[in-house]
């Protein structure tokens, strides 16, 4: 990540020289569209380079702790802005990181918190629909991370059934014990065969699958947290 200052720990714009501008600020609408360094951070197409910059899964996730402290703040500030694009991919960081359990409670949050059944229920923009189609994704448990790549990262659902008709056949995803206060993924089976990676490639799912989730109220759960569960990088 050629944009990556390791002295102030975001991107940043560079000179032709390579030298970095003085006066740096990662809270404020500086050389980003729409949003901070602090916010454009974690839109970045190889989540496994962020960690490992940021000083490993510890350092990674104390970040995302933090971020995520604030949900929406808008386009300057050092915290999360979930009603725009940029911010869309944050809480699956936490999956790269080893603590997908976080990144449940964190979906969890967003759609609790800023989306509603009324007018004025969404937090931003809805731009052609992306807004609408992240929390659509963020209910099923999957998430497209990476950009023109087949797969998703593992989040929980948030509904008991739901069914997705594929051009190869119907996905279904269960969570029978899915609840407001049950966001924490504790087992997941496709097909009847149970898998702890934090990753499900377009091919598994294509001809349609049934994706089988068993959820928990305990932020306690290991589901997920080995080193072999993490999302692969992209190829």
């Amino acid at each position: 990540m050629k944009l990556f200052n390791p002295a102030v720990g975001y991107l940043q714009a560079r000179r032709r020289d390579g030298t970095w501008p003085a006066g740096f600020n990662p809270a404020i609408e500086s050389e980003f569209q729409e949003g901070t360094a602090a916010q454009y951070l974690w839109m970045v197409t190889t989540p496994n380079d962020l960690v490992n910059l940021l000083g490993g899964a510890g350092p990674t996730i104390a970040r995302l702790d933090t971020y995520f402290t604030r949900l929406n703040e808008g386009p300057g500030s050092m915290y999360a802005f979930m009603g725009n694009e940029p911010d869309f991919q944050g809480p699956s960081m936490y999956d790269f990181a080893g603590a997908p359990a976080k990144a449940c409670l964190v979906n969890r949050r967003i759609q609790d918190e800023l989306f509603f059944n009324r007018p004025g229920g969404l937090p931003g923009n809805d731009d052609a629909g992306s807004l609408s189609s992240w929390y659509v994704f963020s209910t099923m448990g999957l998430y497209p991370i990476y950009p023109g790549v087949g797969g998703f990262v593992v989040h929980s659902p948030a509904f008991n059934s739901m069914t997705v008709r594929l051009k190869g056949g119907l996905l279904k995803i269960l969570a029978p014990a899915a609840a407001p206060t049950r966001p924490y993924v504790q087992g997941l089976k496709i097909d009847g065969n149970a898998t702890t990676s934090l990753w499900i490639p377009w091919e598994r799912i294509a001809s349609g699958a049934t994706l089988e989730f068993d959820l928990t109220d305990s932020a306690a759960s290991t589901w997920g947290t080995a080193s072999t569960d993490a999302p692969p990088p992209p190829p």
